[in-house]
C-alpha cells in the first residue's frame, strides 16, 4: 500500500514458491490482490504458484537464456497478458 500510494501504480510481487513459503507469504491473503511475477526455472508447462496466488502475470522460467547482442546469460520470461 505504501509503494502504491507513493508512485501511483499498483506494484507487482516478484517471488518464487520456495521463498514465499519460507517467508510466510501464504498467510498474507491480501497479497493475492497484486499481480505475481513468479520465478520458477523449469521445463514444466506451468510454474508452481506460491500461496496465496491462483494465477501469474509474468513467469520467469529460466536464467540461462541467450539474446543477440548480450554477452552472458539472461533471464527468460513469459508475459501472456500485461493488461492488469
Amino acid at each position: 500500500a505504501i509503494v502504491e500510494e507513493a508512485i501511483g501504480v499498483r506494484p507487482m510481487v516478484y517471488t518464487s514458491a520456495g521463498f514465499a513459503d519460507r517467508a510466510g507469504l501464504g498467510k498474507r491473503v491480501e497479497l493475492a490482490d497484486y499481480p505475481l511475477w513468479v520465478a520458477h526455472w523449469t521445463h514444466a508447462p506451468e510454474p508452481t504458484l506460491p500461496a496465496p496466488w491462483q494465477s501469474w502475470a509474468i513467469w520467469q522460467h529460466a536464467s540461462n537464456g541467450r539474446v543477440a547482442g548480450i554477452n552472458g546469460s539472461v533471464d527468460l520470461n513469459v508475459a501472456p497478458s500485461l493488461d492488469f
